[in-house]
């Protein structure tokens, strides 16, 4: 029982300790938000969010060649955050400079994670809009160092494929090559869809 006592002991000095350390772990920041923390990390998040947004939706790359600090160009990400802040005192007061430097969420992991989690968003949107409702499936090809075209289809949102009514394939020459194979055990799970190559 004396043991644990001591052990218990240690690890709590050990956490109020890295509470002091400016640059501790996310985990230790958690522990003594106030809900002014609070509020500055939400802003902070929301306005990474906004630039990943408008990034996604121009299809413009995030990362630049050279994101140091004296960088004249720290890649679009982090020009399109300072532009935000720029142009905003309260966003302005929580990002880059004057962010805790272990919770900046500026970091390619933290892009990365708001992305896949747009992604999912994303995906489960076009599913529930879809719903019942008939689809197609549009695909180009990309040739490869050897030039032979290369093509990969992945179904994975749950969708039937007998609400599959069309098919289009851009310049997929081995389509042509395999597409009696294809085109036969298609054709025997969904009768209705259309097939085109262009």
């Amino acid at each position: 029982m004396k043991e644990e006592s001591i052990v218990l002991t240690a690890k709590l000095v050990e956490c109020v300790m890295n509470l002091l350390k400016p640059n501790q772990s996310i985990q230790s920041f958690h522990f003594k938000q106030t809900d002014q923390a609070r509020i500055e990390y939400w802003t902070c998040l929301n306005a990474s969010i906004d630039c990943i947004r408008f990034l996604l939706r121009q299809g413009l790359a995030f990362r630049g060649h050279d994101e140091s600090e004296d960088s004249s160009n720290q890649g679009n990400f982090l020009e399109l955050l300072r532009f935000l802040a720029d142009h905003n005192e309260d966003i302005k007061a929580v990002t880059l400079r004057n962010a805790p430097e272990n919770n900046m969420l500026i970091s390619p992991a933290i892009q990365k994670d708001i992305v896949s989690a747009a992604a999912v968003e994303t995906s489960n949107a076009i599913i529930m809009e879809l719903g019942d409702a008939f689809f197609s499936v549009l695909i180009d090809e990309s040739r490869d160092i050897s030039t032979k075209e290369q093509m990969a289809v992945a179904l994975r949102y749950g969708l039937s494929l007998s609400r599959l009514r069309g098919q289009g394939y851009d310049g997929a020459s081995n389509m042509q090559e395999d597409g009696a194979t294809s085109e036969a055990e298609r054709r025997s799970r969904t009768s209705l869809t259309l097939y085109t190559i262009f």
